[in-house]
């Protein structure tokens, strides 16, 4: 008798797999849409949905692969870098005392298809800028509300160059610790965007009045 697919590891590794080198041929591709294309072939049809966090481990390893080491870490600072240029614009608009990058951008692993999650720590209301982001050609600027650990909290969702952004506005007076998730309450890695500002900076380069 064949065991059901939750019992089957492996044909969930190969989709996730599969999955990775369809987000390889189509940068920006999002990990649903590229399980979706996977799931074209017969055989991984019927197969439950992977983990993200083992489509990325996958794609990871295509990267490195396809690129070698330094290619891979120029990658990771190409993605880096429209991750910045995109947060800068936001720091201007809305004057955050902080923006945190929450997850898989604080680590040392290409991005792939992963949303960039970022926390702005005070400064004004999200919906301040939101005609602004649009003007400068953000696409699918959609403000909403999250229920978190620590109450409900504006959050912002939107896309550039192909990338899905969610930023979340952290009132000054909630005590929130840097280091959990906002929603499942797991451990989460962050860096300050003044950090990783300085680790894609150009030889030469100066930040320190860029943001007066």
């Amino acid at each position: 008798m064949a065991r059901p697919h939750s019992e089957r590891p492996f044909e969930r590794d190969r989709l996730a797999r599969q999955a990775a080198q369809e987000i390889l041929r189509q940068p920006g591709l999002d990990v649903d849409s590229a399980l979706a294309r996977a799931r074209r072939l017969p055989e991984l049809r019927a197969v439950p949905a992977p983990s993200r966090s083992r489509v990325h481990r996958h794609l990871e390893a295509l990267q490195m692969q396809a690129l070698g080491a330094p290619g891979f870490d120029v990658q990771r600072q190409a993605e880096l870098r429209a991750v910045v240029d995109l947060l800068d614009l936001v720091e201007v608009l809305l004057r955050p005392e902080a923006i945190l990058l929450m997850g898989r951008v604080a680590g040392k692993h290409p991005l792939g298809a992963v949303e960039v999650h970022a926390r702005l720590m005070g400064g004004a209301l999200l919906e301040a800028c939101a005609s602004e982001l649009e003007q400068a050609g953000v696409r699918e600027v959609q403000l909403q509300s999250v229920r978190t650990s620590v109450g409900h909290l504006a959050r912002m969702s939107l896309e550039n160059e192909g990338r899905r952004y969610v930023l979340t506005r952290c009132p000054l007076e909630f005590d929130i610790d840097p280091t959990v998730n906002l929603i499942t309450g797991a451990p989460i890695e962050s860096i300050a965007l003044d950090e990783l500002r300085a680790q894609v900076a150009e030889p030469g380069e100066d930040f320190s009045s860029a943001h007066p």
